[in-house]
């Protein structure tokens, strides 16, 4: 058995150490839970941690609570009056604004969960339950045209455009459907984006990490606006908004630190990641995000993934052209070990 303390400190740490913790992760199942309770023990206790933690702007908390303090909860701390509320957390880590919630239960929830979104300037939409996951206490697949909420407050008014599969597995599942919609209140349109990742059950990893990948780079790609710097806030949600939502939220938010660095001119070796800190910055904000130990794993084998392929883009500009990418990502691996 390992010991946990080889997990530790928990201070940042170069993203190129990440793939030998994914590996002690995945080949000793009592380190990822261990890891979780012990990090929100030693984090909370630190006294630089709680003074940065009261200094995070709360500008997206304020302004969401002034306009729909009736129509959903700003902390996950259960269903409220009636279920007039949908279980949703506004949530701001590392300078980028997200709001994560649960699977609306009715219509008028699913129109909410657009509204709520719209008055944030939203543009991106992500979805993680599945096509045929949830029963009939839930109120599934509102995206579709069938199912749209075409009517939200204040005189909103969603349309469909057009649906288009943009990446998918070797099997059926998992794949990514990509919905484009337009909306409108008087004079006002504009055009916003919600992407669909199918295939991933409630409560597990991701079946295909390559494809969950790729889900972040069309999230990244889409959300982007003229100036690289600033996004919009992003919102997502699965069937409680925690697990698969927090898998996606944490590993958006590493990304970007990540791009960030290496946009500043630091190299990809000498770039740091702090995954245990970023995780409980989300949690800290909506109670329970990646609590599940195998998601906690998966975390950092994505992160893995995601070294080796920045890896392999550095090493391909000193191949002749025309090399396959196969004999590049060889060399890559040796290079990895």
């Amino acid at each position: 058995m390992t010991a946990i303390s080889s997990l530790l400190p928990l201070e940042a740490l170069p993203l190129q150490a990440v793939p030998a913790k994914a590996t002690l992760l995945e080949r000793d199942d009592t380190l990822a839970p261990a890891l979780v309770e012990l990090a929100e023990k030693t984090l909370k206790s630190n006294p630089t941690y709680k003074e940065r933690n009261k200094a995070r702007p709360q500008g997206l908390q304020v302004a969401i609570k002034k306009f729909s303090s009736s129509l959903y909860e700003d902390t996950r701390v259960g269903r409220g009056i009636n279920d007039l509320f949908l279980n949703a957390s506004c949530v701001t880590v590392h300078g980028q604004n997200y709001i994560l919630s649960a699977c609306p239960e009715t219509h008028q929830q699913a129109a909410d969960f657009f509204y709520m979104g719209l008055k944030q300037d939203v543009r991106v939409f992500v979805s993680l339950t599945g096509t045929h996951e949830l029963g009939a206490e839930y109120y599934n697949n509102f995206w579709l045209k069938e199912r749209l909420p075409t009517e939200m407050r204040e005189g909103w008014k969603i349309a469909h455009i057009q649906s288009d599969c943009v990446a998918k597995a070797e099997a059926p599942l998992p794949n990514i459907i990509k919905t484009t919609f337009s909306v409108e209140m008087g004079v006002e349109t504009r055009t916003i984006v919600h992407f669909h990742f199918n295939g991933w059950g409630d409560g597990q990893v991701a079946p295909s990490e390559r494809l969950l990948l790729q889900l972040l780079d069309l999230i990244r790609a889409e959300n982007t606006t003229q100036n690289a710097h600033q996004t919009r806030t992003i919102q997502i949600h699965c069937r409680a908004g925690i697990g698969r939502t927090g898998v996606v939220a944490v590993v958006y938010a590493i990304q970007s630190l990540i791009f960030a660095q290496m946009a500043a001119g630091t190299a990809l070796d000498s770039i740091v990641v702090n995954p245990v800190e970023s995780t409980y910055l989300f949690r800290e904000q909506r109670k329970g995000i990646i609590a599940d130990p195998r998601q906690m794993t998966q975390l950092y084998s994505l992160l893995t993934r995601c070294y080796e392929d920045l890896k392999f883009e550095a090493v391909k500009q000193f191949f002749p052209k025309g090399q396959t990418g196969n004999t590049i990502a060889k060399v890559v691996r040796q290079y990895l070990g």
